[in-house]
């Protein structure tokens, strides 16, 4: 991607996140960057394939669980490393965006939701290999069964309309989700580590 064509995707990416993507007009985005709407199509051809490219663009710069600096974090250390992603993420999330791409561009949003969840297993699955190993998480633990249901549980966080229409609850609600999964994947000395980490982060069981 040349250096003009990804200054107007971040410049569309920014624009999405801030009032949805049914409201985002090609007009308002060349307004936005000060360019005419002619210099704007010789590099984007049509509002698709401006979603498309700034999907792809989130996709690419999406860092969850692909820290590779966690070596000196033992797993639950770890792991709060990852909910405090998350809770960033959603704090900053525009929910509106994700529900117009559902709705007007459903491959698009199916292709990123199949990312996210690749993403997702891949790292919780590491996360519990390194518990287990550790010996802070319960050795009897189905690791591929526990992910897929935390994948699960973490999608669900997205369907704000169905949990609430308060970002505040919705985090408080992740975080009863956040201890509600360490107390059950932990042996008694990760419990021990969780619960000193937790008091640093303010966490109430």
């Amino acid at each position: 991607m040349d250096s003009k064509t990804e200054e107007i995707v971040n410049a569309g990416c920014e624009l999405f996140m801030k009032y949805g993507i049914k409201s985002v007009s090609m007009d308002d985005l060349a307004s936005h960057l000060a360019m005419s709407k002619k210099t704007l199509y010789k590099y984007i051809k049509d509002k698709r394939q401006l979603v498309e490219k700034v999907v792809d663009s989130l996709l690419r710069n999406n860092k969850f669980h692909d820290n590779a600096d966690t070596s000196s974090l033992n797993a639950v250390e770890e792991y709060f490393m990852i909910y405090r992603q998350v809770v960033n993420m959603i704090s900053q999330a525009n929910f509106n965006a994700e529900f117009d791409l559902q709705k007007y561009y459903p491959d698009l949003y199916k292709k990123m939701l199949d990312t996210r969840q690749m993403k997702m297993m891949f790292g919780l699955k590491k996360n519990l290999e390194k518990g287990i190993s550790e010996q802070l998480y319960r050795q009897d633990l189905d690791i591929g069964v526990i992910a897929k249901l935390n994948v699960l549980l973490g999608e669900s966080m997205h369907d704000y309309e169905f949990l609430t229409k308060n970002k505040p609850e919705l985090l408080h609600i992740m975080k009863v989700n956040f201890d509600f999964y360490m107390h059950g994947v932990c042996a008694p000395e990760g419990l021990k580590e969780y619960n000193k980490n937790k008091e640093k982060l303010n966490i109430q069981s």
